[in-house]
């Protein structure tokens, strides 16, 4: 009976054993439900950022798309309102040029103008002095004329007296 003893204790050793081995595979078993039900909460946490994060990139690329469009249209009013205000620079140049010519023209008349007056009162200074000159010979011409005609007066009263 002996070893039937030894072969029940061997048995209850061999059950402890296994009692322990079952507690620790159902403690690890546990230990991988709790894991498994945090990679569950971990898992439906980044499937809630990873929908969240898919909105904002649909946001954003839409976003994108409004930004590349409203700068094609910034493109296309620059390129516009560039040509529209290089053609009023052309047109502002070809005036200026025009004011300019016309200014050149117009000081070039002044100036000729202003050669036609200092040339008239240059003529019209000479001339007064000749017209001073003339009236002055006039003047000498008169009283000799005075002077001869007294002079005949006198001769023909003489010979009227004779």
């Amino acid at each position: 009976m002996e070893g039937v003893r030894k072969k029940v204790a061997d048995l209850r050793n061999q059950l402890d054993e296994k009692d322990e081995k079952i507690c620790a595979l159902n403690e690890t078993i546990e230990m991988q439900q709790r894991r498994i039900q945090e990679m569950e909460d971990d898992n439906r946490s980044f499937q809630y950022k990873v929908e969240k994060a898919s909105v904002e990139l649909e946001n954003t690329e839409k976003k994108l798309e409004d930004a590349i469009q409203t700068k094609s249209q910034l493109e296309l009013t620059y390129t516009d309102t560039t040509s529209n205000t290089r053609n009023q620079v052309d047109k502002l140049e070809r005036e200026l040029d025009c004011a300019l010519n016309d200014l050149d023209n117009y000081k070039r008349r002044c100036h000729e103008a202003e050669e036609g007056q200092e040339h008239a009162t240059r003529e019209a200074t000479a001339l007064r002095a000749k017209v001073a000159k003339l009236e002055d010979e006039l003047d000498i011409a008169d009283e000799r004329y005075k002077a001869v005609k007294e002079e005949l007066d006198e001769t023909i009263a003489q010979l009227n007296e004779i």
